[in-house]
Order: C-alpha cells, then structure tokens, then sequence
C-alpha cells in the first residue's frame, strides 16, 4: 500500500514537471512567434526560471523591436528611453540610436533659432547651416520656405550692419583720408584700406553691389571710400 502510495506521488511530480516544462517551452514558441511587446514581457515576468537561452532570446527580440521602433521615430523622448533601458544594447544599435538623438537635437534647436524671429540675420544663417547639415531633415520643408521669403530682408540688413560696424571702425579714417590718433604711420593706414577693401570685395562677391550712399560707393572698380 505504501509503496502504491509512492508510486502515485511519483507520478503526480512527474507529470507536474513535464507539464510545466511544457507550458514553458508553449509560451516561449508563442513569445518567439510575436511581434507584440507585451507577450514578450510577459514571459519574462512568468519565467524567471526559464532557461537561460530563452530568457535572452527573449530579451534580445525585445531590444530590437525597441530598437527598430527608436530608429523609426524623431521623439527624442522615445530615443533617451532606448538608450536607458538598453545601456548594453549592440554597439551599432546604441551608436545609431545616440547619433540620431544627437542630430534632432541640433536640428530642434536651429529650427528654434530661426522661427524664434527676434535676429533676422541669426535666423537665416541657422536656416542656412541647416539645409546646408540637414538637407533632408525633419524640418527641411519649412525651412527652405523661410530662406525663399527672408532672402531679400536678410540681405538687407546684413548691408546696414556692415556699413555701421565699419562707419564706427573706419568712418573718420575715411572720410579724412589721413591717420588719426590711433594710428601712427600712413603705412600702417594703407593696410587699413586694403583690409576694408579686401573684406567688401568679399562682401560684393557673395550679394553684389551697393550704390553710393553714406559716403560709401564701389562703381567702375574705386574702392569703398570716395576718392
């Protein structure tokens, strides 16, 4: 009678074992078969014993539907969460999430610059050095239209800045044609005039001439300054 008792708890662990082993190996097939995210934590959560190659081919299809929706998204909160959750991830998939996290926060923050409207000039240089970094960026679109419609008013004021930043530099060096206090020789002013020379030949090359005004004029190839 004993050894008939025996036998039939020996029977019941027996078969409590191959069953569970069964539900193990059924639900690892069913992970491994999903592309659902919730399936794959699941079994994590249910099998902590599970073994070990298991576990981490479960782990490693979840790292690369993480990262495979990471590479698909321009949230920069999606892309840190990758990076945390995933410190050891492949090198080639962190690298790649990083620099991607990296290249929209340098757009997110040119695009800030010139919609932000308060410098003309600093907008369209930032929209300038982006389509120049990012011709197929998140913001391409609108950012051509902005340097299409700022051209001519960046132009312009470009113009009246460098006129004053030389009027306060040079002006009376100009207009007086001989050196002031803070110049000691003619020789040393005869580079300051080729400097001026130099930089607003530079300056024509990139947005053309300017006609004469505010003792300032580059017609028939004279220089800047009136002679």
């Amino acid at each position: 009678m004993i050894m008939k008792k025996n036998f039939c708890v020996w029977a019941l662990l027996c078969l409590f074992i191959f069953s569970a082993c069964k539900s193990e190996g059924d639900a690892y097939q069913a992970a491994m078969s999903s592309d659902d995210m919730e399936v794959l934590y699941q079994f994590l959560e249910e099998y902590p014993d599970a073994p070990a190659e298991h576990r981490d081919s479960i782990a490693c299809k979840i790292e690369n539907q993480r990262y495979k929706g990471a590479m698909e998204t321009n949230d920069i909160a999606v892309l840190e969460e990758y990076l945390s959750l995933f410190p050891d991830a492949p090198k080639d998939h962190y690298d790649n999430v990083s620099n991607k996290k990296e290249d929209l926060s340098i757009q997110n923050a040119l695009y800030s610059t010139i919609t932000d409207g308060v410098d003309i000039v600093a907008s369209y240089q930032a929209a300038e050095t982006y389509m120049s970094n990012h011709p197929e960026g998140i913001y391409a679109t609108e950012v051509k239209a902005f340097i299409e419609k700022e051209a001519e008013a960046y132009k312009a004021e470009l113009e009246n800045r460098m006129k004053e930043q030389y009027e306060a530099k040079y002006g009376e060096l100009i207009r007086n044609k001989t050196p002031d206090a803070h110049h000691h020789n003619v020789e040393e002013y005869e580079k300051l005039k080729q400097k001026i020379n130099k930089e607003q030949q530079a300056y024509y090359e990139k947005y053309g001439r300017i006609d004469a005004r505010n003792g300032y004029c580059k017609c028939g190839g004279r220089d800047w300054y009136e002679n």
